[in-house]
């Protein structure tokens, strides 16, 4: 995974969009679409430092972190509320990134009456 592939997930997984995370770190949107598209290749480390902090990860996991390791990263440290996911969570969860914002307003919608309907006690 590249170094712009773990920006624009991480962006995604966090719920920001391009321009949010251009806001956090004092950047305009086409730069960071720049970096998610590789455009920009050697990123300044005061970039690295600035994004590493609004993507809640480390200056390594967005320079060198090993690809294997993604899905534990991710459970470790940007997911730790919700503990180990199941391989069935992540396909969720993987499928739920894929959506529209409509599309992921509907899901919304339909998991809280799921959860009224359906909670386990």
């Amino acid at each position: 995974m590249t170094t712009g592939e773990k920006i624009r997930e991480l962006r995604k997984t966090l719920g920001m969009t391009q321009e949010d995370l251009g806001r956090a770190i004092g950047k305009q949107r086409a730069a960071i679409n720049k970096y998610e598209t590789g455009q920009v290749i050697n990123l300044k480390r005061s970039v690295i430092e600035k994004l590493s902090i609004a993507l809640h990860c480390s200056p390594a996991y967005l320079l060198d972190y090993p690809d294997e390791s993604y899905e534990n990263f991710m459970s470790d440290y940007v997911l730790p509320d919700l503990g180990e996911l199941s391989p069935y969570e992540r396909s969720v969860i993987h499928q739920l990134r894929d959506l529209t914002p409509e599309g992921k307003d509907y899901i919304s919608q339909q998991l809280q009456i799921a959860s009224k309907m359906f909670k386990e006690e």
